[in-house]
């Protein structure tokens, strides 16, 4: 290209913006002669997607004029950075004429995003016209903040419901534990994508129906998600079938699937379940050097769990004491218990009066120590 019109920067520019490319878009649009509009956002939408929004704004104060989708842009930029004051201000700022539906959503979606339901709830009834996202944002905050009657209250009210509607509907009723509720309504959905199965996966994982879990899975169109494959594992792992667990862990990795902290936890859960100690040691370290997933305060207590479990109380006792966390309630509710099982009072009081120290207002800390003293005729 001998020379480059301006609708060519701004088309790389915006591919620098859709994956925050900054620096690079920053060289591109000071070699550019001519700007318009379209590349002051374009330059504002880079800021944002990587996360420099003092430099948007500072774009935004330079504009020679603005557009709705640079006010949006930032809106939604601040909302989703947790700056919701800054968002409203803009919002407010804007001029009628330019307050699209975008530009409401953005606002019902700023709320929402810092767990301010009634303020996104104020905005919906304040919009002039609602479009099916201004339905579904206002939905996914009612399924979050209250009870799934409400959510379905909300849903009967719908003019009209898309795949994302009826998948906040799924994910609202399975997450308040009425799996045939949601099967019903993953059944009546006219169309799934992904999302839409791997909630329904994960719900019958979570509450212990395995051979359900296995047959959607089966079933799934793809299954290139960890999410999928997450809740596959732990639906035998948490059922106590800790082989079959591992065995699909193993057909995860060779099948190239990025595994996580979650995926790593169900691992452990499954090894505390065949009770074994040292190759859930090596899965511990695998975790971190072979799939770069970090160790959590999780993986550790599930290490602390397996340990105690097996009798090993001064390994468990030791690695709560200097693991990289802080140990909490359940850590030392574990080594309590199997000291208590396993008849070492001394160690399960000093893991019971650590988890009283923790958590002073949770009765089972107290419970914890007064089975430790009845222990004493061990």
């Amino acid at each position: 290209m001998p020379r480059w019109d301006p609708a060519s920067f701004n088309a790389l520019l915006s591919g620098f913006a859709r994956f925050g490319n900054l620096e690079e878009a920053k060289i591109l649009f000071d070699r550019m002669e001519l700007r318009s509009v379209i590349s002051w956002t374009c330059m504002i939408t880079a800021s944002t997607v990587s996360s420099s929004l003092i430099f948007a704004r500072e774009l935004f104060t330079r504009m020679p004029g603005w557009n709705v989708i640079s006010w949006n842009a930032l809106i939604t930029a601040n909302a989703q950075k947790g700056h919701l004051d800054e968002a409203v201000s803009l919002f407010k700022s804007l001029p009628e004429e330019h307050k699209s539906l975008c530009s409401w959503n953005a606002m019902i979606a700023a709320h929402l995003h810092s767990g301010c339901f009634d303020g996104s709830k104020a905005v919906f009834d304040a919009m002039p016209t609602r479009d099916v996202s201004s339905w579904n944002n206002l939905a996914a905050g009612i399924a979050e903040h209250k009870p799934v009657t409400a959510a379905r209250a909300c849903f009967d009210r719908m003019p009209a419901w898309d795949v994302i509607a009826w998948n906040i509907l799924l994910s609202a009723t399975a997450e308040a534990g009425d799996l045939g509720e949601a099967r019903n309504i993953f059944h009546a959905m006219p169309a799934k994508n992904s999302f839409s199965w791997n909630a329904i996966l994960t719900a019958s994982a979570l509450n212990g129906h395995a051979q359900d879990a296995e047959n959607l899975f089966r079933r799934l169109p793809d299954k290139s998600s960890s999410v999928a494959w997450n809740a596959l594992v732990s639906s035998y792992a948490r059922n106590g079938q800790g082989t079959v667990a591992l065995r699909n862990f193993h057909q995860m990795v060779l099948h190239g699937i990025p595994s996580d902290g979650v995926t790593f936890t169900n691992v452990l859960v499954a090894c505390s379940h065949l009770g074994m100690v040292e190759t859930s040691w090596r899965y511990f370290v695998s975790m971190v050097s072979d799939h770069n997933v970090r160790a959590e305060r999780g993986h550790f207590a599930c290490m602390v769990d397996i340990l105690a479990r097996l009798g090993r109380l001064g390994e468990a006792e030791e690695l709560a004491r200097y693991m990289p966390f802080l140990p909490n309630y359940v850590v030392w509710k574990s080594v309590s218990s199997a000291s208590r099982m396993y008849c070492d009072v001394d160690r399960g009081t000093r893991a019971a009066q650590n988890a009283i120290d923790l958590e002073p207002k949770h009765s089972g800390s107290y419970l914890l120590l007064a089975n430790m003293y009845k222990s004493n005729s061990c």
